[in-house]
């Protein structure tokens, strides 16, 4: 027979495993699924007049950051923890060990989930041309550079570039990175306390801030996104971290 808390404790991994896979799920179905119409352009706009250049930090290493950052934190900070406690929890320090690291690396994952989808749901519903609009589409209108053009054929033979033109506002890089480096700041602001050495957390803290904000500063960089794009990412990516991990996560004094 299989004891109840064991039976809560399956049907609490499966369902929350089913929530993350449905949540990245949803991101490749919306990229799949969703289309853009042409947004209509005015001439004179010189935002949309930058040159395209390649990505500084490219969506896979964007992606490594985000998801590795958190989860290696959580893992290595855990055991180190569990080595530190075993002499006062004894037989129970494995147990809590295992059970802090699931919760915090499932509601991350969770985090990381609303993150992504919410990031393409609002590319596909509110986006705006990239600033190096013109370089990459060369549309076929706007040659005086006076009036609006609703209606114009792109003529540029980047293709992938092309079907990556309209996602400009919000950026995914920058959701990405704000939701990883924001959900490490409250892990460690809530697990991670030094008496002897109190300024190594927050020194650990400015570090996973300032790498976040330059994969965001990059974008602005590599002409891929207007400053508003960025700030929309960013707090999109701190917000969702900021909910997940003080609504979903149980709190420690339940937890311990």
């Amino acid at each position: 027979m299989i004891h109840a808390e064991t039976k809560r404790l399956i049907v609490r991994v499966v369902s929350d495993t089913v929530i993350v896979l449905l949540l990245h799920l949803c991101y490749f179905i919306i990229n799949a699924t969703a289309g853009f119409s042409r947004l209509r352009i005015f001439c004179d706009d010189d935002s949309l007049r930058y040159p395209y250049k390649s990505d500084t930090v490219t969506i896979v290493g964007c992606a490594f950051y985000a998801y590795l950052l958190p989860v290696l934190t959580i893992v290595i900070l855990e055991v180190l923890l569990a080595i530190y406690n075993r002499s006062t929890l004894q037989h129970r320090v494995w147990k809590m060990m295992a059970f802090l690291m699931y919760n915090f690396v499932i509601t991350f994952l969770m985090a990381a989930g609303v993150c992504l989808m919410l990031t393409n749901l609002i590319k596909y519903t509110l986006g705006r041309p990239r600033p190096h609009f013109w370089d990459v589409c060369q549309p076929d209108v706007c040659q005086t550079r006076t009036g609006v053009a609703a209606s114009y054929t792109c003529r540029g033979a980047n293709k992938d570039a092309l079907d990556d033109l309209f996602k400009s506002f919000v950026s995914g890089h920058s959701s990405l990175a704000a939701v990883g480096s924001t959900y490490v700041v409250l892990y460690l602001q809530e697990r991670l306390h030094l008496t002897m050495a109190p300024m190594v957390r927050p020194l650990i803290q400015v570090v996973c801030v300032s790498s976040a904000a330059y994969i965001a500063m990059s974008r602005y960089a590599d002409h891929k996104h207007h400053p508003w794009d960025i700030i929309g990412g960013v707090f999109l990516g701190s917000f969702v971290a900021f909910v997940l991990f003080l609504r979903y996560l149980p709190k420690m004094t339940v937890i311990q």
